[in-house]
């Protein structure tokens, strides 16, 4: 699982996908980082 800076999540979101499918990424990742969390 790749260790992403929140500046460097959020620059990658700016370049690669507009507005929505942003946050759709980062409902997603944090979603992943919860699971990690949890085990």
């Amino acid at each position: 699982f790749p260790r992403y800076t929140l500046n460097g999540l959020v620059q990658q979101q700016k370049v690669s996908c507009g507005r929505n499918k942003a946050i759709e990424k980062r409902k997603r990742f944090f979603k992943e980082l919860d699971n990690l969390l949890e085990e």
